[in-house]
């Protein structure tokens, strides 16, 4: 999206995944509109969102209009733990959902949202992905046009996957079927 007449909206971007999406989206010279819960959250990438708007994204009513005069929409928003307030419910499916109601309103043209490499496979055997994969089956459906993005997991995902192993716990990822190769978040 080097057309700088494109303009980006980002849902995610005070995340590891997200933040690295924002700096690549704004050096390709698109206008970046980033959404966040708190604007002082952005701190580290600020400098590189054109607009920012202040909202929740689990509560519909704080996203009116948010997709008026977009072209894209990007999403890496979601949870990384079940253990998390709010739930991953909440989180991967409904604020995604409210998102994509918006876009759609909107007429926004594409909806590009960051799910989990063989997330359909193991939605049945790791509870997290679940809703992750209800919203993706979701966007399928809709009448937007959109690209899931499958990435293999990025290094700080592998974070607490290396604690545990320091602490003699092995992880095994679905039935370990699965081969990973993490990358970085800007890749």
């Amino acid at each position: 999206c080097a057309d700088p007449s494109q303009r980006i909206h980002l849902e995610g971007a005070t995340g590891h995944i997200g933040s690295h999406i924002v700096r690549a989206v704004h050096e390709s010279g698109a206008l970046v509109r980033a959404l966040a819960r708190d604007e002082n959250r952005l701190r580290d990438v600020r400098d590189a969102c054109d607009e920012v708007v202040i909202a929740e994204a689990t509560r519909a009513e704080t996203l009116r209009g948010l997709g008026n005069g977009i072209h894209v929409v990007i999403s890496a928003l979601g949870l990384r733990t079940l253990h998390a307030s709010p739930s991953p419910e909440l989180v991967d499916l409904r604020a995604n959902l409210n998102v994509l109601a918006e876009a759609n309103a909107a007429g926004v043209r594409r909806f590009v949202f960051v799910a989990v490499l063989h997330g359909r496979e193991l939605a049945a055997s790791l509870p997290i992905l679940r809703p992750r994969e209800a919203f993706v089956h979701a966007l399928e459906e809709s009448s937007l046009e959109w690209t899931i993005l499958r990435p293999t997991g990025a290094f700080n995902d592998m974070e607490s996957i290396f604690r545990s192993a320091q602490r003699g716990l092995g992880v095994v990822l679905g039935r370990g079927e699965h081969h990973i190769n993490p990358v970085h978040a800007a890749d």
